[in-house]
């Protein structure tokens, strides 16, 4: 059943397999690509969570490298190919009208904080170019530092107006999440406000987002209050607005000598710019709300850009009045006497060559499907400021922010310049073994062709059931120190070839992954592997990390004991008070610390060994 083809890949019935971290450190990769797909069997099982957990939670076994032990490397495969598909993509939320509402409220607040900064600084630069007020514009003078601090305030003013909503145990608690909500007896109060017409909870929407924890804006990867919100649009506009300013005015100055017909062009490109970047997110921005409260969107929001016709057309319409309004003020004559878009003075030619750069200058500041640090002008869009759904971490973003997935089995390891775990050993974007530490050998397995089955009955014999196409599954290997394979057999040098294989396939709770423990092994016990193991109790209660399912696998909130904080401090009060409704606390106070119930175990979404002798074949 074993056919070995190149020495680049072995076929494990239809299973190839690339090496890292081999002690040359040569990998042979295997042209092929990984995505979900349908589940093979079609049942939900904990395959590997059973059997992990008779062998102490991991796959342990001592093999020679020509891997002999069909049988039991088979009974691995199943389970490493049910890993594949262990973890669903997870399904975006609807958003309620108040959630939708905060979103529109700050796409607005941040383009008119980059409207803001840009202008009272091109008016800046504009009086130096032309020689009538001669001077830096950085720091800005106090009247405009007063419109620019005018414009920060709205930002905050938005923020605790549209994205907050109450407690529907206690109406007089203001939240952004449901876990900032006290509890009433062994029910968690939820944001929704009086009568749940007020649904919110800022979590569900993204926040913080990914370019607030990347500039590390915020304390913590959570957002605890509006101000939170308002820190990280308000600092996300900053930016964008600095950048459009370097790829507009560059390092033109009073020095810079430019005729009046140059700086007049200048000013027109700035004007446009600006105009075109706001213009092009405020119709994305209205698709996304749109989209973002259907139950079944006519276009992912993500893809607003370039799947809604309307929105497709507005932008062409924003690009092409760019170009128009700028050749109005410029000619061929001017552009090269400009420092656009990083260019330089000179390094722009023509005013062709303008148009094209600003267009792409003022489309990243609207929004970008391009990796951060492959934009080329602008980091941060006013899409990413206001819709912090709207970047999906990914390898290649230099942060560790993916857990294992149909995408990524391993998760994240390292990322880039985020390597704290293997300094400069990271696999980069694009190999098989990306953002894994190539420290650590390891060896992948995947169906790479068409026809590619399992081979597991319960006799041992073939039953063809088909697998999912590009799956596969990690294992590590230690204990020898071969330096060179061909397909899985050692070739090199050698002093002991046979490997220890391991591999972690147990289901694990999804906010916080225990090596060497499954879902059950951190909940109660019982055998099998739940959500309801993940619950715990929050930081703010006085038991915090306690296991908190009550019967039926339902949070039960009177396992975790809820504390008073003071409001205006944010401590729990001395002597402390053990709290089970707002009630319980005084004037001032808070009743805090829930069991959070939104952790789920990780399972494998793949049947076990089918009760079939054979397919025929």
């Amino acid at each position: 059943m074993f056919s070995v083809a190149a020495p680049s890949s072995v076929y494990l019935p239809g299973l190839s397999a690339g090496y890292s971290g081999v002690e040359s450190r040569t990998r042979r990769l295997v042209a092929t690509e990984f995505g979900p797909g349908p589940v093979a069997a079609g049942r939900v099982a904990e395959v590997c969570g059973a059997t992990a957990a008779a062998r102490g939670g991991v796959f342990r076994r001592r093999t020679n490298m020509k891997i002999r032990r069909l049988a039991l490397f088979m009974r691995t495969i199943l389970c490493a190919l049910a890993f594949a598909v262990a973890f669903p993509q997870p399904v975006a939320a609807v958003f309620s009208k108040t959630e939708a509402k905060c979103n529109k409220k700050l796409e607005k607040s941040v383009s008119k904080l980059v409207s803001t900064v840009f202008r009272t600084t091109a008016k800046c630069r504009d009086a130096d170019i032309s020689g009538k007020a001669v001077g830096p514009c950085v720091p800005l003078s106090q009247k405009n530092q007063d419109k620019v601090d005018k414009a920060v305030a709205k930002v905050y003013k938005d923020a605790s107006k549209s994205c907050q909503s109450t407690c529907s145990t206690a109406t007089e608690v203001a939240c952004i999440t449901d876990l900032q909500c006290p509890p009433r007896g062994s029910i968690g109060g939820r944001c929704s406000g009086a009568g749940g017409k007020k649904v919110l909870d800022l979590k569900d929407m993204g926040f913080p987002g990914y370019f607030c924890r990347d500039a590390a804006i915020l304390n913590s990867d959570e957002v605890t209050s509006t101000d939170d919100v308002a820190l990280c649009v308000g600092s996300l506009g900053s930016d964008i607005a600095a950048d459009l300013l370097l790829g507009t005015y560059g390092s033109v100055d009073n020095s810079s000598s430019l005729s009046p017909a140059a700086a007049d062009c200048l000013k027109a490109i700035g004007k446009s710019v600006l105009k075109a970047s706001t213009s092009m997110a405020k119709a994305i921005g209205k698709c996304r709300d749109k989209q973002n409260v259907l139950v079944d969107p006519v276009v992912d929001p993500e893809d607003c850009a370039t799947g809604d016709s309307k929105t497709v057309s507005s932008l062409a319409k924003s690009l092409s009045k760019l170009a128009g309004d700028i050749g109005k003020k410029c000619t061929d004559a001017e552009i090269p006497a400009l420092d656009l878009c990083g260019n330089g003075v000179g390094g722009t030619a023509d005013l062709a060559s303008a148009v094209a750069c600003l267009s792409v200058l003022a489309s990243e500041a609207a929004d970008s499907a391009e990796l951060p640090d492959s934009r080329t002008y602008v980091r941060a869009s006013l899409i990413n400021a206001a819709y912090p759904d709207a970047e999906t971490p990914v390898c290649g973003d230099n942060q560790v922010n993916q857990a294992p997935n149909p995408f990524l089995l391993l998760g994240e390891e390292c990322d880039g310049t985020d390597d704290s775990a293997c300094p400069g050993q990271c696999a980069p974007p694009g190999d098989i073994f990306e953002c894994s530490c190539l420290s650590v050998k390891r060896t992948r397995g995947f169906a790479a062709r068409a026809g590619s089955d399992l081979d597991s009955g319960w006799t041992g014999r073939s039953h063809n059931t088909q697998t999912v196409d590009g799956s596969g599954f990690f294992f590590e290997r230690s204990n020898c120190d071969c330096d060179a394979f061909t397909a899985s057999t050692c070739t090199g040098n050698t002093v002991d070839k046979v490997c220890d294989d391991f591999s972690s396939l147990h289901p694990r709770c999804s906010a916080y992954e225990v090596v060497g423990q499954t879902c059950d092994q951190q909940g109660d016990n019982d055998g099998a592997n739940e959500d309801s193991d993940c619950f715990s109790c929050t930081a703010e209660a006085a038991n915090a990390g306690a296991p908190c399912a009550g019967a039926g696998g339902a949070p039960d909130e009177t396992l975790c004991d809820s504390q008073c904080y003071d409001d205006a401090s944010g401590m729990p009060v001395v002597p402390q008070t053990l709290c089970g409704r707002q009630s319980d606390c005084a004037a001032g106070q808070t009743c805090r610390g829930r069991c959070d119930g939104t952790v789920t175990c990780r399972k494998i979404n793949q049947g076990p060994p089918l009760p079939l002798s054979r397919g025929g074949t």
